[in-house]
């Protein structure tokens, strides 16, 4: 004997699994919402990201993957070389040996035709940038000058300006669920902060009506 309840899960699931075999994604989301929100079922955690509302075909987008971006080539900078202290011994402040990377990441920039958006924001983002600077035009500009000779130099500027890339791909990356545990451990840690609080209220509350009392006197 099979009930109305298993009957309409039963019916859920194979709808859903019918959405989820169609070519076209969105017409397999509109079956699948359908399905769940006309049976009152319980969507799978695999398909969370589905919201049944109150119209059966509202649809939430899934949570996308992290921007990625191709690797820093040559053809993507700009490379000038001048004259700077450091390592060099004889040629310090005679040869051009100091290297200056310059890209540029504004929204009419080459780079923005492999670039993401989301990270190129993160990259122009003031106080972002540790390695470099950007200039007011949008444009990545680091120096390399610890080298004694301009090759070594060039690849230490292409390095950091990767590095600043790969950095602000990290900071344009969703920010991640936290699970049960951390949540538990945040809850934990906001009541153990709150009563020391209510703790040092309390004793500054006992201080002041023990200098009332002996103003009695």
């Amino acid at each position: 004997f099979v009930s109305t309840k298993q009957t309409a899960t039963m019916r859920s699931a194979g709808l859903a699994y019918f959405a989820l075999m169609l070519p076209a994604p969105v017409s397999a989301l509109h079956v699948a919402a359908v399905s769940a929100h006309a049976c009152n079922a319980r969507i799978p955690a695999s398909l969370s990201w589905l919201r049944c509302c109150e119209d059966p075909l509202e649809v939430v987008s899934p949570p996308g993957p992290p921007p990625t971006c191709r690797p820093l080539t040559w053809d993507d900078v700009e490379i000038s070389f001048s004259r700077a202290g450091g390592a060099g011994g004889q040629n310090v402040n005679k040869v051009n040996t100091q290297a200056t990377l310059r890209l540029d990441v504004g929204d009419a920039s080459p780079a923005a035709r492999w670039m993401p958006p989301a990270v190129r924001a993160a990259l122009v983002k003031p106080g972002k940038v540790r390695a470099g600077k950007i200039t007011k035009d949008d444009v990545l500009v680091i120096s390399a000058s610890e080298h004694r000779t301009q090759l070594a130099n060039k690849e230490a500027a292409l390095q950091r300006a990767q590095m600043c890339i790969f950095g602000a791909i990290e900071d344009a990356a969703p920010p991640k669920e936290a699970t049960v545990e951390k949540k538990a451990k945040m809850k934990k840690l906001a009541a153990k902060k709150k009563r020391k609080e209510m703790e040092a209220r309390k004793k500054q509350q006992q201080k002041k009506q023990g200098r009332r009392s002996k103003a009695d006197y």
